[in-house]
């Protein structure tokens, strides 16, 4: 948002330590990459559309999960009694910087952004237009993201700042206006201190893109364009009036067909013809049309505009009309399917070769961070007891915000996320494919969100199956818990199955088969507890000597079509998997042959009952064929 200068320090104090003990609270992996791709930089969602893990400033605003772990910081934002849009913490890293730009998409033009402190260092400095200023911890401030503006950090220290947007309330703009006429005298700060158990119900955006921009907001936005583009001294003035023209002609039209069709889908295809005519028309000027305010062409801000003018499934002209804006944008789990299987089982290539499927939608990667992400599911809520999770921990709360983590980072088979998709093009239902070695201790959990899900189960010969986990823990590629409390030795890797401190100390071979042990004897007990029919059991081998027939299989469990895609894919060696440490050879397990003359003793009556199991499976599979 412009404002009428580069910085305004709100009167406001809050307690930076409080907010730093809420911010440490944070794994590592709960950080996300800076949308923008900026070095160094990273966030974590706290106000989105939906609550979901997305950086969408569209749609209804709702509290994440990682927000409700923060008390401090709802009731901060609360205290500046405004409505607020997508709010993060942005993290700087030592040394990075935030590189010069300006903010033009046009959601800016009615939001300012107010950035708190929380983590920093002297050194950081805040650069807007000719000015710069450090932000102390604890303070509030609002700056003009009109104007070119960058932020460095030469310290040691990672920057944290919690970053809110909002439109402002008479209340909060009356507050800057104050501030305004003080000049650069400052103002006696009201001091936010912290209210144990309180929990604020935060004001939050849920009406912010119109189908069609009303003409008087067209107006206003391409008004204050033409104002800047004419202050601008050094612009032809005859070039200026030509431009100017151009968009006036778009005003004048779009008000024309407004009042002919409104936003009813009959003149839609007015509204996109408008808008390419003034695109073509506009692109025959030179870059050299430049804003006073930002010296950046005046072009760039107007395209802003123009995006901003139809919602998505207006603008590409699909069937889906205003009235689905309506709809819901959280798709259903339609019979969901889970691979279940030991770690180096070889999960990871069967379900990159089912995602090739273009029934399916996945996360994209394995779910550790969307499961272990909500607090009360991570090991350390149970004293790190296991991974195991029953279906006593599928609260309604813990479902909501499951739910929310999974539809934030669904993508179909092309690689496509469902929340870049216009709202209207988003499917009511989809079918999600999920594989995490860690899920085959979580069946019951599973089972609990999902009434309707369908497992895999995909076993592998004891013999090769526990060489290669033998293989990747002394990698060192796979470690879950590096500082598991109370384990010695070999950091812990893969699942963290029950009863692994009675572990702690035995060979490498015996924590192995104990893993591989405990985690097929947890799944057999629990597919025991479900229909037949809602689970297929898939003998690894047999993937590999006859991918076409077990492919073909499991499409036909999980009920999609066995396709040209898959028939291609199933007609070629399978690539190797994501996670292949080296590459395949039928001996490979001979390296590791002393060690598995002692592990294999151990496993060998739960491998007994799966060869049983995989036998009996087989040839039921025979007579229904």
């Amino acid at each position: 948002m412009r404002l009428k200068r580069e910085f305004y320090k709100l009167p406001l104090r809050f307690d930076a330590a409080r907010m730093t003990e809420e911010v440490r609270g944070f794994a590592e992996d709960e950080w996300r990459e800076h949308p923008q791709k900026f070095p160094g930089n990273s966030a974590m969602v706290l106000i989105s559309p939906h609550g979901g893990i997305s950086d969408d400033v569209y749609g209804p605003m709702a509290v994440t999960e990682k927000m409700r772990r923060c008390p401090y910081l709802q009731q901060v934002l609360a205290s500046l009694n405004t409505v607020f849009g997508r709010s993060r913490l942005m993290r700087l890293a030592p040394g990075a910087e935030v590189s010069m730009h300006n903010d033009v998409h046009y959601s800016w033009r009615n939001r300012v952004r107010i950035h708190i402190p929380i983590v920093t260092d002297p050194a950081v400095r805040f650069f807007c237009g000719n000015k710069s200023v450090h932000m102390a911890a604890g303070e509030a401030w609002i700056f003009d993201n009109w104007k070119p503006h960058r932020v460095i950090n030469p310290s040691d220290v990672h920057r944290i700042h919690l970053v809110a947007d909002t439109v402002g309330t008479a209340d909060f703009w009356n507050m800057v206006r104050k501030l305004h006429l003080m000049g650069h005298r400052e103002m006696a700060p009201r001091e936010i201190f912290y209210q144990p158990g309180l929990t604020p119900a935060l004001r939050l955006e849920s009406h912010t893109q119109p189908g069609i921009m009303p003409p008087a907001e067209l107006n206003g936005a391409l008004r204050e364009m033409i104002v800047d583009l004419r202050l601008n001294r050094a612009v032809d003035p005859a070039r200026c009036g030509e431009f100017v023209r151009v968009l006036d002609d778009l005003r004048y039209d779009w008000q024309a067909n407004w009042v002919q069709h409104g936003a009813s889908e009959s003149g839609w295809k007015t509204y996109r013809d408008l808008l390419a005519h003034a695109r073509a028309r506009i692109a025959e000027f030179p870059r050299t049309l430049t804003l006073s305010s930002t010296n950046y062409p005046v072009q760039d801000a107007v395209e802003a505009i123009l995006q901003a003018c139809l919602e998505p499934a207006v603008a590409t002209g699909r069937t889906s009309s205003v009235r689905t804006l309506n709809r819901p944008a959280a798709p259903l789990f339609d019979r969901p399917v889970f691979i279940i299987a030991a770690p180096r089982s070889g999960s990871t290539l069967l379900f990159e070769s089912l995602a090739g499927n273009r029934s399916f939608w996945t996360l994209g990667d394995e779910s550790h961070r969307q499961i272990e992400g909500i607090p009360a599911l991570h090991p350390r809520a149970r004293d790190y007891a296991s991974n195991a999770l029953g279906a006593e921990h599928a609260t309604a709360d813990i479902a909501r915000d499951l739910h929310a983590a999974f539809r934030a980072d669904l993508r179909d088979g092309e690689g496509t996320r469902l929340m870049d998709m216009a709202p209207g093009d988003r499917p009511a239902r989809v079918r999600f494919l999920e594989k995490t070695p860690k899920n085959a201790l979580r069946i019951p959990f599973l089972r609990a969100l999902f009434p309707d899900a369908r497992f895999v189960y995909l076993y592998r010969n004891p013999r090769d199956n526990l060489s290669s986990l033998l293989d990747a823990w002394r990698s060192g590629r796979f470690m879950t818990y590096p500082d598991l409390p109370g384990w010695t030795g070999t950091p812990w890797s893969h699942l963290l199955t029950p009863g692994w401190q009675a572990l702690a100390g035995r060979p490498l071979a015996e924590i192995v088969a104990a893993q591989w042990r405990t985690t097929h004897e947890t799944v057999l007990r629990d597919l025991a507890e479900m229909p037949a029919a809602h689970w297929h059991l898939l003998d690894y081998d047999s993937l590999l000597q006859d991918t076409g027939t077990a492919l073909d299989r499991l499409c036909r469990f999980c009920e999609i079509p066995f396709g040209p895609r898959m028939r291609e894919l199933a007609a070629q060696p399978l690539k190797l998997s994501r996670y292949t440490l080296t590459a395949p050879d039928p001996d490979k397990w001979r390296r590791n042959a002393a060690e598995l003359e002692v592990a294999l003793p151990l496993v060998a009556a739960v491998a007994e009952r799966l060869e049983g199991l995989c036998a009996q499976r087989a040839e039921q599979s025979a007579e229904s064929a």
